[in-house]
């Protein structure tokens, strides 16, 4: 199995539930809680290391690293915004690639670290079965009479390692062919 899948599937609250009798959390004593708290904070330490390893982006990332990762991979900045907030600065930019794929991604702590942001893009996939097999996404969906799905997925972890999946399983459109009414 790719270990940067298996560290983003991963899911320690569940591994705590089962190693503490299938009991869900709520039911924890102060010890169990204690103890799914530390896998917890030791399984992201093992992701966030193995992303940046990977050099792909993980959560409390600065954004000068953001941007060197998503520019090393082909990205350029569309349009960039800077807007007034409490007493500083933060930013708004849009990325694109050649092949389609859009980020929007905000910064926080005074332009230093990345708030949040969405990849959004579609793919035609080369076979029907490869639709079982895309990574998680959200606000998806499916155009299953050309065998396409429009997508958006979080950019906070994994954002490279996702679109080289999603490379595997067909090809990106440059021009979409849907109208994204969230953008």
């Amino acid at each position: 199995m790719d270990m940067i899948k298996g560290v983003l599937e991963f899911d320690p609250l569940a591994q705590a539930e089962m190693a503490f009798g299938n009991k869900h959390w709520s039911e924890f004593s102060e010890d169990e809680m204690m103890a799914s708290m530390g896998l917890a904070f030791l399984h992201n330490d093992r992701k966030d290391k193995l992303l940046q390893k990977s050099h792909d982006t993980h959560f409390s990332m600065d954004w000068d690293e953001f941007e060197e990762i998503v520019t090393s991979n082909g990205f350029k900045i569309g349009y960039e915004e800077k807007f007034p907030y409490e007493d500083h600065y933060e930013k708004s930019v849009m990325f694109y690639h050649e092949d389609g794929l859009l980020i929007w991604v905000t910064s926080f702590w005074n332009m230093k670290s990345v708030n949040g942001g969405k990849l959004y893009g579609e793919i035609k996939f080369n076979d029907v079965r490869n639709r079982a097999k895309i990574p998680g996404c959200s606000n998806g969906f499916f155009d299953l009479d050309n065998n396409k799905l429009h997508f958006d997925v979080d950019i906070r972890e994994g954002l490279i390692w996702f679109i080289n999946q999603m490379k595997q399983y067909g090809d990106f459109l440059p021009q979409w062919e849907e109208n994204n009414k969230f953008l």
